[in-house]
């Protein structure tokens, strides 16, 4: 938390979860969502052994699902989150989309929008 959303937190009472700059895409909870160019810098900030690799949400055990991920190159399994397993119907979607949202799949969508944005600009210029 950086000292202006301390400032927020102390003179709101309202916790500043908000990391990226408010815009249209923003929820009524403070949640904006980040730029392109925001969540590539995130994608790229994973540490690049667990960009490489699969992730997956092994089996509930002792109340917990956990998110692997293992690039099979020597770094071992890595483990990414943990989650309740006590309902399995909301915790194990949520635990699915995590392990296929990894950052290798943000990178690849960014560059596909990136493409057809080019696309789009190139054809408009012709036009």
């Amino acid at each position: 938390m950086n000292i202006e959303q301390r400032k927020q937190w102390t003179e709101t009472s309202l916790f500043p979860i908000e990391l990226w700059q408010e815009g249209r895409d923003s929820t009524p909870l403070l949640c904006p969502t980040p730029t392109d160019a925001e969540l590539r810098t995130l994608a790229l900030a994973v540490p690049k052994h667990i960009q490489a690799s699969g992730w997956w949400l092994d089996k509930p055990s002792f109340g917990h699902s956990y998110l692997y991920a293992d690039d099979f190159k020597g770094m071992g399994r890595q483990w990414i989150a943990d989650l309740p397993s006590g309902r399995k119907d909301y915790f194990g979607e949520v635990g699915q989309y995590i392990a296929a949202i990894h950052p290798r799949t943000v990178l690849r969508l960014l560059d596909r929008i990136e493409a057809l944005e080019s696309a789009l600009e190139t054809s408009r210029a012709s036009a």
